[in-house]
């Protein structure tokens, strides 16, 4: 493990990039941190309790993207989308709903690799201003989803799935739980934002830096 110091030097920026984003998708992301943090002290998790979180923490996730994409085609959820429409001026299938359809629609044509990277570069936008904006499909499942298949979300799930053993078992139960909540609060924040990828690369690699970090510093030897 690293110096204490030096891990405490590197997980700032990675916290404080999360605040000074000031989305909604950052300030949920700390929410979480604190919930789960809390979910550990008080039920006092074990170590077979907290690998198992790992699974549980992703299939929420993919259950999420996938349901809702499947819930807004039906019958009842177009219905709710017009009365949204009447009341609010604005139906259930606009902005990140129908960007994940956009991804899901693609997706269906190549499920194992994908449609190929930086594919969603076709999703381009004139603004009023005349500029024009790339859209991006604002969930990190998806995007992977989208551009890499299900091979490729398999094989980023594996690589999360190391890091949060490595932190389970580590020597230093309080750094690890601190470690953990961050991890899942960053993993579910992920089903609407895309900070660990394509999203904003200095947020996203502080993150990547404060969860490496808190890993090494859980499994610091003295």
């Amino acid at each position: 493990g690293i110096n204490p110091w030096i891990a405490g030097l590197t997980i700032v920026p990675g916290v404080a990039g999360t605040i000074v984003s000031n989305s909604r998708g950052a300030w949920l992301c700390l929410g979480l941190f604190v919930a789960f943090f809390l979910i550990q002290a008080t039920l006092r998790m074990t170590i077979a309790s907290r690998l198992t979180t790992f699974p549980l923490v992703i299939g929420f996730c993919l259950t999420t993207i996938l349901g809702y994409v499947a819930w807004t085609e039906s019958e009842p959820a177009r219905n709710l989308s017009q009365i949204s429409e009447q009341m609010i001026g604005k139906p259930l299938d606009t902005g990140r709903a129908n960007l994940w359809k956009m991804a899901a629609d693609e997706f269906r044509e190549s499920p194992w690799i994908g449609v190929g990277l930086y594919s969603h570069e076709s999703w381009t936008r004139k603004l009023k201003t005349g500029s024009s904006i790339r859209l991006s499909v604002h969930s990190y499942y998806w995007a992977i989803l989208h551009e890499a298949g299900i091979i490729g979300l398999a094989a980023v799930l594996a690589l999360f799935g190391n890091v949060w053993y490595l932190v389970v078992v580590s020597r230093r139960e309080s750094a690890s739980q601190l470690t953990l909540a961050f991890f899942a609060a960053v993993l579910v924040q992920q089903i609407s934002e895309v900070q660990l990828s394509t999203g904003t690369f200095t947020i996203g690699t502080s993150i990547w830096m404060a969860i490496a970090a808190g890993a090494s510093l859980a499994n610091r030897m003295s």
